[in-house]
């Protein structure tokens, strides 16, 4: 058994993270249909990707016409486009998805030589794997098996949407309207103020108790309650 193979079986442990891209540089080795759903996750999330392959997928070239400000496709070979590339530290994350194995590996070796983190498909090697997830709005429920089995990902997460999938759309209004309300009455109030209330409102047992319910009605009213009382102890001082 070669080291590569031994890798495989020889996963790292990686840490669950939510991690800001907006403007961030992202390069993509391959173009097939996993590329594509990994791009159309970047580009949600405001990241300026940069696509390397011979071919691309048709939804590529859809994305692309979607958002081309921040979706550059290189048609090259990622061997060829690799030969001449010194290093990838522009770049914030690199992901070796190629069909081309080589490629992929020495893609990594560049980006790990170049400080950035890597996704390196069928590798131990890699600094980071994307996770399976399912999401509404700012709501997101992830699956990850350390990269070992993505298809066992999709089926835990298949299973999850089975059970969630009437109450997602309910969760992620009510997100939207804690965020409304949190952001339309700080307007004229100063950070720490604003921190507090934050502190309290995710401390709250009884927001917590409210939520376990479903009780979404009386969790806002709760939060507001919480602002108030906030206020007036700010006011009061």
């Amino acid at each position: 058994m070669n080291t590569q193979t031994k890798n495989c079986l020889q996963p790292e442990t990686f840490y669950p993270l939510s991690l800001s891209l907006k403007g961030q540089e992202v390069i993509v080795f391959g173009g097939d249909l996993t590329v594509a759903a990994e791009l159309l996750r970047l580009l949600e999330v405001g990241a300026i990707v940069t696509v390397v392959s011979s071919a691309f997928v048709s939804e590529i070239q859809e994305l692309h016409v979607t958002y081309g400000a921040r979706l550059e496709l290189v048609r090259v070979s990622e061997v060829k486009y690799l030969e001449k590339c010194q290093d990838l530290a522009r770049f914030s994350l690199v992901f070796a998805l190629s069909a081309n194995q080589l490629a992929n590996e020495r893609a990594a070796a560049i980006a790990s030589s170049s400080r950035v983190p890597f996704y390196l498909v069928a590798s131990a090697g890699c600094t980071f794997v994307p996770v399976t997830m399912f999401k509404r709005g700012h709501i997101k429920i992830s699956v990850s098996s350390d990269g070992v089995c993505p298809p066992l990902e999709t089926a835990l997460m298949q299973r999850i949407e089975e059970v969630l999938v009437n109450d997602f759309d309910r969760y992620s209004v009510f997100l939207d309207s804690v965020r409304e309300q949190l952001s339309s009455e700080s307007e004229a109030q100063s950070s720490g103020e604003i921190l507090q209330i934050w502190s309290e409102v995710n401390t709250s047992e009884a927001l917590a108790s409210a939520l376990s319910r479903n009780n979404f009605e009386e969790a806002l009213s709760i939060i507001h309650q919480l602002h108030k009382r906030s206020s007036l102890n700010e006011e009061a001082n």
